[in-house]
């Protein structure tokens, strides 16, 4: 099998192509099912092994972004305006 960007002979099992570094559609490698369990469960334990204070920092450093949004602002006014008018209804 050849390159298909320059044409050089590509080794057995090559995703690059050695002379130009193009990446190479290979033969879809199928995987077990053990091997996707085994990867589910490393992330899950992962995911687990944060702390609540790692969380915090996130939460954190991504609030700021949230707030400034326009759409965060919208649903917010989408959320506010009917209590708004539940409350003025009522004086």
């Amino acid at each position: 099998m050849n390159c298909p960007r320059c044409g050089q002979p590509l080794s057995p099992g090559a995703r690059f192509c050695a002379g130009c570094g193009q990446a190479v559609a290979g033969p879809a490698t199928p995987r077990s099912a053990a091997h996707t369990i085994t990867w589910i469960n490393h992330f899950i334990h992962e995911v687990a092994s944060l702390s609540v204070r790692d969380l915090a920092r996130v939460d954190r450093a991504h609030a700021v972004e949230i707030i400034k949004s326009p759409v965060f602002r919208l649903l917010c006014l989408v959320a506010i305006a009917p209590l708004a008018i539940q409350t003025l209804e009522g004086v």
